[in-house]
């Protein structure tokens, strides 16, 4: 993935407004949120994001943030990531 680096208000934006609505959504946001399409996501971040948006948000670039978060890369993503996952109940054994 090439670009700038997300800033934290950007990845925080990103894991707790738009994740749990995601194509990638887990545990209780299944049934709990509508899934909406990575491109809706996107025209909602830029729309959240507003003039101060550091880019133009699009499928691929919020695909991509999430894939490559979840990897670890950015500190803010990991933590956010670490946490949906630690409080997703129906992952537990």
């Amino acid at each position: 993935m090439g670009g700038k680096t997300w800033s934290a208000e950007e990845e925080e934006v990103f894991w707790i407004k738009m994740m749990p609505h995601s194509p990638k959504r887990i545990g209780d946001d299944i049934e709990n949120n509508k899934e909406q399409s990575w491109d809706l996501i996107a025209q909602k971040m830029q729309t959240i994001m507003g003039p101060d948006a550091r880019r133009k948000y699009t499928y691929l670039s919020v695909c991509e943030s999430s894939n490559f978060a979840t990897r670890a890369q950015g500190p803010v993503a990991t933590r956010k990531a670490t946490s949906r996952l630690d409080t997703d109940h129906s992952l537990s054994s």
